[in-house]
Formats: C-alpha cells, sequence, structure tokens
C-alpha cells in the first residue's frame, strides 16, 4: 500500500483560484464562493464536534431491590449508548473513576488524588429485614421444634387441643 501525501492547501486554493479566473469568475465571485466553503466547513466540524463529545455521568442508578448503587457512565450523549466505567455502593470510589476519566477526556484540568476521595463512605443502604421464615412449637413438656412456614389452621387447633403453644420466629433458620 502506498503512502497518499495530499497537496498542500496553499498550492490547492491558488490553482482552484487560477482555473476560476480562466474561465471567467472575478475575484469578488471566488472569494465569496470561498467564505460560504470555509462557513460550512466551520459548522460541519462544530456538529460533528458536538455530537461526538464525551462526558461522563455520576449518580446514583436504583436497582431493582430497591437499593441504589452510584455509577460513572462515560456517553456521547446517551446514557443507554454509554459504557459503565464503575458502580459500587461506595460513592467516593465510583468519583474517583469518574473523576479519572474526566480528566483522561479534558473536562478536569488536574489528575485526581486517590487520597481526597473516601473509600470508606458509603451509601447507607441497608437491607430490610426478611420476612418470619420459622415457627416454634413448644410442647407442654418443654420440648420445642422447628416448623418452616406458618402452621395451617388445622395445626393450629391440633396444637392448641393438645396444651401446646406456638412462637413466631424471625430469622430462626
Amino acid at each position: 500500500m502506498t503512502d497518499y501525501n495530499p497537496p498542500d492547501v496553499e498550492d490547492l486554493a491558488h490553482g482552484c483560484v487560477q482555473e476560476a479566473l480562466s474561465f471567467g469568475l472575478s475575484h469578488d465571485v471566488i472569494a465569496r464562493f470561498g467564505r460560504d466553503i470555509m462557513k460550512r466547513t466551520e459548522e460541519a466540524m462544530k456538529a460533528y464536534a458536538d455530537q461526538s463529545a464525551l462526558a461522563v455521568w455520576y449518580g446514583p442508578m436504583p436497582e431493582t431491590n430497591g437499593k441504589s448503587n452510584f455509577t460513572a457512565i462515560l456517553h456521547r450523549g446517551d446514557l443507554a449508548d454509554g459504557h459503565t466505567i464503575a458502580r459500587s455502593e461506595y460513592p467516593d470510589r465510583v468519583r474517583f473513576y469518574a473523576d479519572s476519566v474526566r480528566h483522561l477526556i479534558g473536562e478536569l484540568s488536574e489528575r485526581p488524588d486517590v487520597l481526597a476521595y473516601d473509600d470508606k463512605l458509603h451509601s447507607g443502604y441497608v437491607a430490610p429485614k426478611p420476612a418470619a421464615s420459622a415457627y416454634r412449637v413448644k410442647t407442654k413438656g418443654g420440648k420445642s421444634y422447628l416448623v418452616d412456614g406458618p402452621p395451617s389452621q388445622q395445626d393450629l387447633a391440633q396444637i392448641a387441643d393438645m396444651g401446646d403453644t406456638v412462637e413466631l420466629l424471625v430469622n430462626a433458620v
């Protein structure tokens, strides 16, 4: 494969102007045409730069189980098409990674210092207590045994007839 060496821009422009003059176009028409080309080129470059600009989003992202993890996403304007950089219940850990990528893409001028972030800071999420998972049946004689799930109405009647008691245990299993 041979290398392509584009012609010098000034030489190319000079050649185009000379050819336009040979067709009878005036300098004024050529100048207006050149300004129009420059304007359209600048608009196209600005539109491309706006479209392709990378950005970092950082914030809480809800989960289906009710808690939120902090998330950092690298994107080009649409989070759904972005790339997840980091996700954690520790917000400052994720913020450090987000700021590191922000530095790489030019959003932050100074490189982030890992010691400036609190690695122990937690989102504060605490899992809810699970529902009762077992029941304890105590007999008259002082013995007890566990029963999975709540006893049926028939079981409760039988237990009561024998003088035994039923106690709800949370997290027994």
